[in-house]
């Protein structure tokens, strides 16, 4: 039983450093998960950065491109040189501005595009994290429950052996109490049967005692029977 019990124990803390084992094991795969998307979506919100970025350039090139055009035009239209560099001014100027604000308003959009992707990101590692958190929990949860469990079954086991060796115990204990109250008893009648044999062998007798025993024997008709009744009395037949 010593054995079973050690080798219960060694196959419990077995169990338990395979679980310890198994619990790392998940805890790196899962950080490596994350930290495998976590690099994937930088990546993408990046490329999405220089795609905004390379379509910004194209669109100023192609609005110096019509600035460019519109000055030419403007240059051939006026009439005078003083109108043409007025125009050219104001027009470059407008161009200026609206470029600006067009060029503002795209910042804006793609800063709040990035925002957006990094915020959809972050929610979406903290609810990975989160449930790797209730994961961990509920495995953590198990191996308690199962410890317990174990503990519990181990408390029954020796708790039914030691009542067991009770009860065996007990048992040894009432059958010797028995055999020495048998023994007992036993001593007792003979004691007794020796005092009646002695008091029936004694000589001489009292009167009382005389007067008992010849009431006793003349009421046995049977001669044979009277005989054996005395010899019954001195103990010399069982």
């Amino acid at each position: 039983f010593a054995n079973q019990m050690q080798q219960l124990r060694k196959i419990r803390a077995e169990n338990q450093a395979a679980a310890a084992f198994a619990a790392k094991q998940s805890a790196e795969l899962a950080q490596r998960a994350l930290l495998t998307q976590r690099v994937t979506d930088e990546q993408q919100v990046r490329e999405n950065a220089e795609a905004a970025t390379a379509a910004l350039v194209a669109k100023q090139e192609a609005d110096s491109s019509q600035r460019a055009l519109f000055a030419n035009q403007m240059q051939q239209l006026g009439k005078t040189r003083a109108d043409n560099q007025a125009a050219a001014a104001f027009a470059a100027k407008q161009s200026a501005e609206l470029n600006q604000r067009a060029l503002l308003a795209e910042r804006v959009a793609i800063e709040q595009r990035i925002q957006a992707e990094l915020e959809a990101l972050a929610a979406v590692l903290l609810a990975k994290q989160e449930v790797d958190r209730n994961q961990r929990a509920l495995f953590a949860n198990q191996v308690q429950q199962e410890q317990a469990a174990r503990h519990q079954r181990k408390e029954a086991a020796e708790l039914k052996a030691k009542q067991q060796a009770e009860w065996k115990q007990r048992g040894v204990l009432i059958n010797r109490l028995e055999r020495q109250q048998q023994a007992y008893e036993e001593l007792v009648e003979q004691r007794a049967a020796l005092q009646a044999m002695q008091e029936a062998r004694q000589q001489p007798k009292t009167a009382e005692k005389e007067q008992e025993l010849s009431q006793k024997y003349s009421s046995i008709e049977d001669t044979s029977l009277r005989a054996y009744q005395i010899l019954l009395d001195l103990g010399i037949v069982g």
